[in-house]
């Protein structure tokens, strides 16, 4: 278990000098496209990062060594035989967080959000008494959550025949005066909203910040909800 700290900064550091990198790079030469396992988009999953998420990366990883930083006493304090299951599940949280801000996929997309948001549910549910309780409040809404903006990506899919973002944005507009990607954008700004807490679809964010560690609220508060609101900001105005 000892060298679990060391290594777990060791990724943070690594991480921030790589988005550092990343955000130099696109600021110099503009954005970066890669494609997963060489397949072009539309039919493979591709990673975009232009200034937006260049930013957002650096951000999530700063905050995230600095959280990190601040936890190690705490988490030693509150978290004393858990110490290790606490620090693989922060890494798999801003694992999350990361993916959902680099790609450039609708569906991939949704399978980051639930990396970081089961790796959310079980950090939580590190705390205290009551921390079980808000937990499981916050996997049935999150659930629900999730599961709207599936099925709005689904009629997006049903409209276009595609998931890319860029491909989407090239094909919404001529039918943008369709019903089902009007409710295929209900449905993802409805699940969206409930992730990132807005009023009043907020009710399960009280008791996940009174009753999880200290050190989780110090990363969620800051980056999970945020992050969610970067992704309304990417489908409205890019997709």
């Amino acid at each position: 278990k000892k060298p679990t700290y060391p290594l777990v900064m060791g990724v943070l550091v690594c991480c921030l000098f790589s988005s550092v990198a990343i955000l130099a790079s696109v600021i110099r030469n503009g954005a970066i496209d890669y494609w997963l396992g060489g397949w072009k988009p539309p039919w493979g999953i591709a990673y975009k990062i232009d200034h937006l998420n260049a930013i957002m990366l650096v951000l999530i990883s700063l905050l995230s060594l600095l959280t990190a930083i601040h936890a190690k006493k705490s988490i030693e304090r509150e978290l004393p035989e858990r110490t290790t299951p606490f620090w693989s599940l922060f890494l798999l949280l801003i694992t999350g967080l990361l993916g959902i801000c680099i790609t450039g996929d609708l569906f991939n997309l949704f399978v980051v959000l639930e990396v970081a948001s089961v790796s959310g549910y079980a950090l939580i549910a590190m705390g205290e008494k009551k921390a079980l309780y808000a937990s499981f409040r916050y996997i049935v809404i999150g659930t629900i959550g999730a599961s709207f903006y599936l099925l709005g990506v689904g009629y997006l899919y049903m409209a276009t025949g595609s998931l890319n973002m860029v491909n989407l944005a090239q094909l919404l507009p001529e039918r943008y005066h369709s019903k089902v990607v009007l409710v295929g954008f209900a449905f993802i700004f409805l699940g969206l909203s409930i992730k990132m807490a807005l009023f009043p679809m907020h009710v399960w964010l009280p008791d996940a910040y009174a009753y999880a560690p200290s050190a989780v609220s110090a990363v969620v508060a800051p980056l999970m909800t945020k992050v969610m609101a970067y992704v309304m900001i990417r489908v409205m105005f890019t997709v």
